[in-house]
């Protein structure tokens, strides 16, 4: 549906460590609560968000090692104004890592948009956000300060989405 700040952060893994192949895994789900990321969740008729990740990043295994994942997801927690979204945040941090049995695996989070409307309050879920990354080892926070919407105050303008991938990395480069 656009563009996401993956293909930037592989990019510039890739310009600092050429000798070395990037493959990213996308297992983004638009428009899904964090509460359908857990195992046995359906979100939309054949959509398993947990689940399915399990398995693309099993068969990334296969091929290679992980360097970080990238969390950016809250804008229906916050539309619903989930009172429980750090602990679920911290459970599924806890769990994929455990899964992938890697519990050092660096974990950042994006804030949600600025730009977001009124019927999104932000603030609870990036608050929330921000604790569980003070929480738990390997975490990073990536900042959406100055950051514009594509029109529609909901998603990431192109090259907004373009600089948080770059916000990412360096949030990665941080923790390593």
């Amino acid at each position: 549906a656009g563009t996401g700040p993956g293909r930037t952060f592989g990019r510039l893994l890739l310009l600092s460590q050429p000798d070395c192949p990037v493959g990213l895994v996308p297992c983004a789900v638009g428009g899904s609560p964090i509460s359908v990321w857990r195992p046995g969740m359906e979100f939309q008729a054949g959509e398993h968000p947990y689940d399915d990740t399990i398995r693309r990043a099993r068969a990334a295994q296969a091929e290679g090692e992980f360097a970080a994942i990238l969390w950016h997801q809250g804008e229906s927690d916050a539309k619903k104004q989930n009172q429980d979204y750090a602990l679920e945040l911290r459970t599924l941090v806890l769990r994929l890592r455990a899964e992938l049995g890697l519990p050092e695996l660096p974990f950042i989070c994006g804030e949600l948009g600025h730009f977001l409307g009124p019927e999104y309050p932000a603030g609870p879920i990036n608050a929330a956000t921000r604790a569980v990354v003070a929480e738990l080892p390997k975490m990073g926070y990536v900042s959406a300060a100055g950051l514009e919407s594509k029109g529609d105050h909901l998603h990431f303008s192109a090259a907004s989405a373009r600089e948080l991938g770059r916000r990412y990395f360096e949030a990665f480069q941080a923790l390593c």
